[in-house]
């Protein structure tokens, strides 16, 4: 929660690879992009979000695709189809004291 209010912005901000982006929807874009890499690695490191480290998971089980914010503990949100509404997710994930699910 600290980590969380330390980075607090009323504005959209993400960085991917090393670049931040402050439109969710080329946010969400550019996450759909590093899909198969996911399903490569399982797992892989994709950005920071407000001081959470965020990394992209693959869960082969149903085929899930999934971003963990990763701080003192993991929190994890579903990814669905739509690039922009995935980053709103993650926002109100984030905001709504991230429910542990790892």
């Amino acid at each position: 929660m600290q980590l969380r209010d330390m980075h607090k912005s009323q504005d959209f901000s993400i960085i991917l690879n090393g670049k931040i982006y402050d439109e969710r929807e080329k946010a969400g874009s550019l996450i759909q992009t590093m899909l198969d890499e996911a399903v490569k690695q399982k797992q892989l490191s994709i950005g920071n979000f407000r001081g959470f480290e965020l990394l992209l998971k693959y869960e082969q089980f149903g085929s899930r695709f999934s971003l963990i914010l990763h701080g003192n503990a993991k929190h994890e949100v579903d990814l669905g189809d739509s690039p922009h509404g995935n980053m709103v997710r993650l926002e109100q994930q984030k905001y709504g004291g991230c429910q542990s699910r790892v």
